[in-house]
């Protein structure tokens, strides 16, 4: 008998096997599960029926078929075969859609299964673009882009609620829908307990700076390895894989930037490589939040991050001091050169994620008691 809700979380993102992605996601579920107040459980979007059902610390994650077109374009063309889908696992795990309390979806494709149920539907917005467009192979036709916004509008609309990472995404969706939307901020928070602090201060004398993210439009390394060059004993690690990767390593020799390229890490195993860091800094110029930033941060390491990252809004003082302008290496190196004098941390806002989540629960125990 079920003696708690279901909180339902569905989700293109969450860490199996090798895919590592969605780390946060499972952080969230896990957190979630600690308030008590909720029988947890994850739906996992499945695209070519390579992910069987798995558990982890108690929350059952359950495969979800889901059919797309290449290329990621009109994302609900399929709209009615993946709610199909999504009824015969319910069916399949004996659960009763009336069990269901919280249907908690991320990203825009997993709205459809709001109209499967009748409890309180959350849609979590983790990108600056509130519609995913610029994702898709037609993201160039100005046609198209118009008729998946009419469509993907009408999704959005029908959920209880909306939450974001940051007030930055917020505001772009805002204005995305021309209207307010009830909704609720809710910061990636950490788990300290993942990324344990550093025992001693690092060389003053050497100065490593790490990075992490895809190497794609939009996270800038670039930007970075222009910065460094000319820094005295520095060195840049990157880790992160991507189509601008080899452009990056080929401007990194040709400006003589010491810089090494190490291979992706499990969530569990990024505390230790922060940790041999004196400073981080992830130069994206389009970033809704940036888990990595505080990942570092509670791991000891303080970052610089660039003006239009979400994580800046979490900086509790001086905030240009810990913040260039975006795409701008020079600004970038003056604030590297700043805080290589005084090597001190950042000052943030609240990040436990045992802090935010509980809050964000009583915010959700209010819909339902609303609905």
């Amino acid at each position: 008998m079920q003696t708690r809700p279901i909180y339902l979380i569905v989700t293109p993102f969450f860490p199996f096997k090798d895919d590592w992605r969605g780390a946060y996601v499972e952080d969230f579920a896990k957190a979630m599960a600690r308030t008590g107040d909720w029988d947890v459980r994850v739906m996992l979007l499945d695209y070519r029926g390579a992910i069987e059902d798995f558990e982890v610390d108690g929350i059952k994650v359950m495969a979800l078929p889901f059919k797309r077109l290449p290329g990621m374009c009109w994302p609900m063309f399929y709209a009615r075969a993946n709610r199909r889908a999504f009824a015969q696992v319910l069916k399949r795990h004996g659960i009763d859609k009336q069990e269901i309390g919280i249907l908690h979806t991320h990203t825009a494709i997993c709205t459809i299964y709001a109209q499967e149920l009748d409890c309180v539907s959350l849609e979590h917005h983790h990108d600056c673009e509130s519609f995913g467009l610029h994702l898709g192979w037609l993201n160039w036709s100005r046609l198209y882009g118009a008729i998946e916004r009419r469509i993907l509008k009408r999704y959005h609309e029908a959920m209880t609620a909306h939450v974001f990472i940051s007030e930055r995404v917020r505001r772009n969706f805002e204005a995305a829908m021309g209207k307010q939307a009830e909704g609720y901020v809710l910061y990636n928070g950490v788990d300290p307990r993942l990324f344990p602090k550093r025992a001693k201060l690092p060389d003053n004398e050497r100065l490593t700076i790490g990075c992490v993210g895809n190497f794609e439009s939009g996270k800038d390394q670039a930007v970075l390895i222009e910065a460094a060059a000319g820094l005295d004993k520095a060195e840049v690690k990157f880790i992160g894989t991507g189509p601008l990767r080899d452009e990056c390593e080929r401007r990194a020799e040709l400006l003589g930037v010491n810089c090494r390229w190490e291979p992706e890490r499990w969530h569990a195993e990024m505390g230790a490589w922060y940790r041999t860091l004196d400073l981080f800094v992830l130069p994206s110029s389009y970033e809704g939040m940036g888990c990595v930033f505080l990942e570092a941060a509670a791991s000891g390491v303080p970052f610089i991050c660039s003006d239009q990252a979400g994580v800046a809004e979490l900086i509790a003082a001086d905030q240009a001091r810990w913040t260039f302008k975006a795409g701008d290496s020079v600004d970038l190196r003056k604030k590297i050169v700043a805080w290589r004098e005084t090597r001190s941390n950042t000052p943030l806002a609240e990040y436990d994620i045992d802090v935010l989540v509980p809050r964000f629960n009583e915010y959700v125990k209010g819909l339902v008691k609303n609905k």
